[in-house]
């Protein structure tokens, strides 16, 4: 099934880049499998890229905006995004919600079970239940939850989800398996049921030219389609997909872009320390083949603009 494959192939992307240095990461080496090899400086980078930026732009929000905050993560599989922000800022200043479909769901919960520096930030053993057959972990932290991400619109809110609190909606590479009037219906239920909302999406673009061409190729391969890839082909699209949505603040770039216009100097620095990347020509093709959107509403760029000074990061995110 290509949605546990794909999920294996970013898992152990991400363990490489662990090993290697690029990440600060224990808990995904939790995850750990036969398959877990070396990737290649160009693969680790990238990785880095799409790491690095999606947690900048998470942790932007869970400082900048006041109170308690959710995250709503779509096909998050193995990501231990969750572990790493718990650990990091603990559980008073966010919920955490993911979706994936029930195989992807019960491999994580083996590993959260079997591991206890993964229970512990959850509140120990008296702190979250675990349905297995469900696929399901409730906790006040962190929720798991197993569901076709088609379903997520269809229904009513679950109840561990709060309409009042200011929420991020995360997709990294997820949406664009859907149809486009799928994402369609979920950005309409998000929009109308989260008044303080930021999406950030990470996904492939420009599939028109010869790379990308190439790119899809190799998908269909596989059996992966991307429906969305090709009515959403350049930053360009993505930003004007997210004001038809109604959000009031958009931007995309692709990996290239962010790493000449965010990293600083001394991150580039430590980046090639740890493994100088000789194909500079291939890094700047596949880097930007890749794009990363967020965008905000009215209400939440309000709150980010009235507590710019609680933020810690030296980035430029947001022009307010």
């Amino acid at each position: 099934m290509f949605v546990t494959e794909t999920d294996n192939d970013a898992l152990n992307f991400r363990i490489s880049a662990t090993k290697a240095g690029y990440i600060e990461d224990p808990y995904v080496l939790h995850f750990q499998n036969r398959n877990s090899l070396p990737r290649p400086p160009l693969i680790n980078r990238g990785t880095f890229v799409r790491t690095w930026s999606i947690d900048a732009l998470c942790e932007e929000f869970i400082l900048r905006v006041p109170g308690m905050k959710q995250i709503i993560s779509l096909g998050a599989g193995t990501d231990t995004r969750v572990f790493r922000f718990l650990a990091k800022y603990g559980p008073s200043k966010f919920v955490y919600h993911e979706f994936d479909f029930l195989v992807n769901c019960v491999k994580k919960l083996r590993v959260i079970s079997r591991h206890k520096d993964m229970s512990d930030l959850l509140g120990g053993p008296d702190g979250f239940k675990i349905d297995a057959r469900q696929g399901t972990l409730r906790s006040a932290s962190y929720n798991l939850t197993s569901m076709d991400i088609n379903d997520l619109a269809k229904q009513p809110l679950l109840e561990h989800i709060r309409p009042d609190l200011p929420t991020i909606l995360l997709s990294e590479c997820c949406l664009c398996y859907l149809s486009v009037g799928g994402v369609d219906a979920i950005y309409q239920w998000a929009t109308s049921t989260f008044p303080s909302l930021m999406t950030i999406i990470y996904e492939p673009i420009r599939s028109s030219d010869p790379f990308g061409a190439m790119m899809v190729r190799n998908l269909s391969a596989r059996g992966i389609t991307m429906p969305t890839l090709s009515h959403y082909d350049t930053p360009d699209d993505q930003k004007k997909r997210m004001r038809e949505y109604g959000f009031s603040f958009c931007n995309a770039l692709d990996f290239y872009e962010i790493e000449k216009q965010w990293f600083s100097q001394e991150l580039v620095k430590r980046l090639n320390h740890i493994e100088m990347l000789d194909e500079l020509e291939e890094w700047a093709l596949l880097a930007s083949h890749y794009c990363l959107v967020y965008a905000i509403s009215k209400k939440c760029e309000e709150s980010i603009k009235q507590n710019k000074d609680l933020s810690d990061h030296n980035t430029k995110l947001f022009p307010f």
